[in-house]
């Protein structure tokens, strides 16, 4: 182990040869290596890296570490990571490395870097094993514009066994994405949080994490975890999605809170063009027969979890879209979306968009607020559209406690858009409000109802476009529930829902 304490350190001077160039260097055929500590710990240092890797392990080299310690971990000082095509943090090629504990830690460092390579490549079917954080950076700033955080590919598997594989806490953290997969069958298995984000800023220009076709990631969390969980008043600001799975899936075990947790803070998420918050997408379809009709739906499930979708908590949350199903399927047991304690969420175009083949099936309420608002400014709450199906056992949305949901658009601004010979069921009523607080809808759409359904005491304002009828319509029951708790209002003579197409279907039985 190297220990530094108020000194300055160079490692991988340019002038060097090759072999002193890395801090470690660990390859075949006499690179074995066994750790009882960490390669280096600095205190109050100044640390520059030029040229070369603080670790590297290629070519079959095998790394072990017995420490529950970081591999590197820098207290104070600073850390000048110049760098080129070989200059990044660690790099492992072709080679084997298992850590007791974390990867690397930086508190309270000044970090200066031009960013030019990733923090870590894992290649050419490697595995790397670590017993925490890939990286925790308390009040540390890292700015990696460009690149990704990490980078695997060529068949590696990337395992933590404790802990959040990202964390940070104070200071900043940015990156082109957090973990970058390439499709070529690699495996990511995460013992702990994807991300913990605490009173700290998240920059990420693509999406958070991108999930392809033939890798798998699997993810075990404690009981009260999250997989994404950002607290005190962090903020993200994400052009792409939370995740972004095609063709892959993402399963996630042990723990039912929420997949992503929200507390508090300022958010930007789903900001570039085309995107969503969550964006799911796989290939394999069957045909089922719903309602009596006939569709080819999506049997891919990208993603596997027990608990809400995304809870926002006292935050602000704007973006394009919360979710886009692309045939797939998502069984949902809790809420999709929950907003409580003030928070409002934005959404530019429809916020759960069922584009093509897709089934979305929900435990009722598929949408819940609390003292909260919703608005959506260019497009309907829901788009059913391409055959796709949506299916839910109870009521489809609770708001309570005055909060309000704002249907903007004077072209678009439905609750519920049905197209292309899409279905929705729900078995439940379209809104449940619960008081004490009035609770509202405001649906902005200008578009004059053809027919009004009138059960239960109250009307619901229906388009019919392109061939539809009333009879593709079945509302029974009650279809609003708690009505003295809220309102629907109407300003520019709108409807509620919009059915396209002569073989698009909704059914409602207010039960």
């Amino acid at each position: 182990m190297l220990q530094f304490d108020g000194s300055t350190v160079t490692v991988g001077d340019p002038l060097s040869t090759e072999e002193a160039a890395h801090l470690i260097k660990v390859q075949r055929p006499s690179g074995i290596a066994t750790l009882a500590g960490p390669i280096l710990s600095a205190t109050n240092s100044a640390v520059t890296m030029v040229g070369h890797a603080l670790l590297e392990s290629f070519g079959g080299g095998v790394l072990s570490s017995t420490t529950p310690a970081p591999l590197v971990e820098l207290n104070g000082g600073s850390l000048t990571w110049v760098t080129d095509d070989n200059s990044l943090i660690f790099f492992v090629n072709d080679a084997t490395v298992s850590l007791a504990g974390p990867l690397f830690r930086a508190t309270d460092v000044a970090v200066t870097t031009n960013a030019l390579v990733p923090y870590l490549i894992l290649l050419g079917s490697s595995s790397l094993t670590v017993g925490g954080p890939l990286l925790d950076l308390v009040n540390t700033p890292l700015g990696l514009a460009g690149q990704p955080l990490v980078d695997v590919g060529g068949r590696s598997t990337l395992t933590t066994t404790a802990g959040p594989a990202f964390r940070v806490s104070g200071g900043s953290l940015e990156a082109q994405t957090l973990l970058s997969l390439d499709g070529s069958g690699n495996t990511v298995t995460l013992g702990g949080p994807l991300l913990e984000l605490t009173n700290a800023a998240l920059t990420v220009e693509e999406s958070l994490l991108a999930v392809p076709s033939a890798d798998r990631f699997s993810v075990t969390l404690g009981a009260g975890e999250s997989f994404i969980r950002a607290a005190s008043n962090a903020s993200l600001n994400v052009g792409g999605g939370l995740l972004d799975i095609q063709e892959a899936q993402l399963t996630v075990t042990g723990s039912t809170d929420p997949l992503v947790s929200l507390s508090g803070g300022t958010h930007a998420i789903a900001t570039a063009s085309g995107s969503a918050m969550f964006n799911l997408r796989g290939v394999a379809t069957a045909t089922e027969v719903v309602d009596g009709v006939t569709l080819t739906l999506g049997t891919d499930a990208p993603l596997v979890h027990g608990g809400v979708l995304l809870e926002a908590s006292g935050a602000t949350v704007t973006g394009e879209k919360v979710l886009k199903l692309d045939t797939a399927l998502l069984a949902a047991s809790a809420p999709l979306l929950s907003l409580t304690a003030g928070s409002t969420l934005t959404t530019t175009l429809d916020a759960l968009d069922l584009s093509q083949r897709a089934k979305l099936t929900s435990v009722g309420p598929l949408l819940k607020l609390d003292a909260s608002t919703l608005a959506v400014l260019g497009g309907a709450l829901i788009n059913l559209a391409g055959g796709s199906f949506l299916s839910v056992i109870g009521n489809l949305l609770t708001l309570a406690n005055g909060s309000t949901l704002n249907l903007a658009s004077l072209s678009s601004g439905f609750l519920v858009t049905v197209s292309g010979g899409s279905v929705l069921n729900v078995t439940g009523a379209l809104v449940q409000f619960v008081g004490p607080a009035t609770n509202s809808i405001v649906v902005g759409n200008s578009a004059a109802p053809t027919t009004v359904v009138t059960v239960g005491g109250v009307s619901i304002p229906i388009l019919l476009t392109n061939g539809a009828t009333a009879s593709q319509v079945t509302i029974t029951g009650t279809p609003v529930q708690g009505t003295t708790a809220g309102t629907i209002t109407f300003p520019n003579s709108g409807s509620l829902i919009k059915i396209d197409g002569p073989t698009a279907k909704v059914t409602i039985s207010g039960g």
